[in-house]
């Protein structure tokens, strides 16, 4: 990607200014009316000109920005697919030596191994009648897949959603990304412990509000960096996703009249807070943009 070059920006308001200390030099010391009134037209010209380019050179740097936020949430979204078809590999090639180690177990006769083996493997898959129950199907998908990558990574990874999201109101897009930037968020931040890396997350209803509870036992948040954490571009990791995903939660969040709360103690809690039946995305609320932080988790 071509990038503009702030620096541009910077020249031309440094021109303009110089400018206009030359045109306020020129008419403090000119002693002749004709003289002003002749360069007059000229000054006129060159502000305009000098204007121009200004807002030109600003347009470009927006738009330079906008494509950059949208290249580093590509590249954040194409990460968390290549993560799950890691998952999915993985689970694929343990699935065929599974399968073939009990062809072989009935192929030989051992019933009763073979019926200890499905056991044991029946065992040890985790329960998501649970996930299942969303009522919204990419909110599943989403939290099925999440799950995979953080038992790849060994990450543990509690979820419960304690009521259907079908009535939510926001729309599923907007519900994904959210949900979806949050884990991320949490599993890079467990990934940076060496053991007992855990993350959970929960979704209930409470006084009139949806409300999406996640959480990371990962290195805690310093509480000056809390407002920073959701300005577009700040980032604390050597990630390129990594600096946008909370700008764009916060952004999304605003959209749909809710609130974020930030716990930073005893674990890194970010609570959601969204209102039932989706409130209209242009109405002001008195909710909209409300960012708090605590020490205590309250209300769990």
């Amino acid at each position: 990607m071509n990038k503009y070059n702030p620096y541009i920006i910077i020249f031309t308001l440094l021109l303009e200014t110089f400018f206009l200390c030359l045109i306020t030099v020129f008419i403090s010391s000119s002693e002749d009316i004709s003289n002003i009134r002749a360069f007059a037209p000229f000054a006129n010209a060159m502000m305009l000109v000098i204007t121009a380019f200004a807002i030109i050179s600003i347009s470009h740097t927006l738009m330079n920005v906008r494509k950059e936020l949208e290249s580093r949430l590509l590249k954040s979204h194409l990460q968390q697919m290549d993560d799950m078809v890691k998952a999915l590999h993985t689970h694929h090639r343990e699935y065929t030596g599974q399968v073939q180690a009990l062809q072989a177990m009935l192929t030989l006769g051992e019933i009763d191994q073979a019926r200890e083996y499905v056991d044991s493997i029946a065992g040890s898959f985790s329960p998501l009648t649970e996930i299942l129950n969303t009522g919204d199907p990419a909110i599943t998908s989403l939290l099925y897949g999440k799950q995979k990558v953080a038992e790849v990574k060994g990450v543990h990874f509690d979820i419960a959603v304690k009521c259907p999201l079908d009535k939510i109101g926001v729309s599923p897009g907007d519900l994904c990304l959210i949900i979806g930037n949050l884990l991320d968020n949490a599993l890079e931040a467990c990934m940076q412990k060496d053991s007992e890396r855990r993350m959970a997350m929960e979704i209930k209803q409470e006084q009139g509000f949806y409300k999406i509870y996640v959480l990371n036992n990962g290195p805690l948040i310093a509480s000056e960096d809390v407002q920073k954490i959701f300005d577009a571009g700040y980032t604390t990791a050597a990630s390129a996703g990594r600096g946008f995903g909370l700008y764009k939660v916060r952004q999304i969040v605003d959209s749909w009249s809710g609130s974020i709360e930030v716990i930073t103690r005893p674990k890194t809690t970010f609570i959601i807070s969204l209102p039932e039946g989706g409130a209209n995305r242009d109405e002001e609320s008195g909710l909209k943009g409300r960012l708090s932080v605590g020490r205590v988790f309250a209300g769990k």
